[in-house]
């Protein structure tokens, strides 16, 4: 599993791959600082989920997102944010929004189920 995560706040970050690290079997987390290192690391790779924090500076989660699937990124993407911006991710192509309140082991477990529900419909089943 390729995880692209993206946060400026580095005590964040270190947390958040703490707790993906321990929840998510076979994680490979590569960290992006920002949006455009994140679009760089994009051309390079391709990732299954990509976990981006909304307020940075420069480019914002939304802005990454939308340039991301401007680019034919089928990754799942899922904005998280301390401020509301759901209307706004789910418009720019995001498959979900997490609010920081929820904490790093709240917002890794959605992650997981929303990974799950994603190859559970990959699979064409019998």
């Amino acid at each position: 599993m390729k995880i692209l995560y993206v946060e400026d706040d580095e005590g964040s970050h270190q947390l958040m791959i703490l707790v993906i690290e321990k929840t998510i079997s076979g994680a490979d987390i590569t960290v992006a600082t920002s949006g455009e290192e994140a679009l760089e690391k994009l051309q390079e790779t391709q990732f299954d989920l990509i976990l981006t924090d909304n307020c940075m500076p420069g480019m914002t989660g939304v802005e990454l997102t939308r340039r991301a699937r401007a680019t034919g990124i089928q990754s799942m993407i899922v904005v998280h944010s301390s401020d509301d911006f759901e209307e706004e991710t789910l418009e720019a192509g995001a498959d979900d929004f997490l609010h920081k309140s929820l904490g790093a082991v709240d917002i890794v477990k959605k992650l997981s189920v929303l990974l799950e529900d994603r190859a559970g419909n990959a699979d064409p089943g019998p």
